[in-house]
């Protein structure tokens, strides 16, 4: 968070560089002429945009300073932004993960295996695909997160964010008996 805050706090200071402007404190101004700048420049989605708003905001808030981020204007500059940036967008080819044929033959060798813990790999991976599941989800559970009995199949999805863990997501699925 930090390492791209810094990035971002960064983009900030050069721009108000490039543009003769003052870095601290800044005014409602320098942030609209800042928002110009990103939205000129093309670099920054509509998405990523309060993020590089927040890093100045942030700065501010920690000096003990009003942001010049959170006003009316701002908000509305945002929202232009948000829906200039939509209808410039240009289709792009993205990457969805597992495709669906390659996840059925990873779930026909699963259930075909006698190795209990081949079959829980499976399982592991069914449920990662089933819920859109990022890789660092499955790689923080553990084997006892994921249990597969002839019964059901239970699955503990815990998110663990650096020192920080949510409380966990647990999803039991009886066996479906067809």
């Amino acid at each position: 968070t930090w390492a791209t805050r810094s990035s971002q706090w960064r983009k900030w200071v050069g721009f108000c560089e490039q543009d003769d402007r003052s870095i601290f404190p800044a005014s409602e101004g320098d942030v609209l002429a800042y928002i110009g700048f990103l939205r000129l420049e093309g670099r920054v989605s509509a998405a990523s945009l309060p993020q590089y708003l927040s890093a100045v905001s942030r700065y501010h808030e920690l000096a003990g300073v009003e942001s010049p981020t959170k006003t009316a204007l701002v908000r509305s500059l945002v929202h232009a932004y948000s829906r200039a940036f939509d209808l410039g967008a240009v289709a792009r080819p993205t990457r969805v993960g597992i495709p669906a044929a390659v996840m059925r033959r990873i779930l026909v060798l699963g259930l075909d295996t006698p190795v209990p813990t081949l079959v829980r790999d499976a399982a592991l991976v069914l449920v990662m695909f089933l819920f859109g599941c990022r890789a660092s989800t499955a790689v923080s559970m553990r084997g006892s997160d994921l249990e597969v009995t002839d019964a059901r199949m239970t699955a503990v999805l815990v998110h663990r964010k650096g020192k920080r863990t949510q409380d966990p997501l647990v999803l039991e699925y009886d066996r479906n008996p067809a």
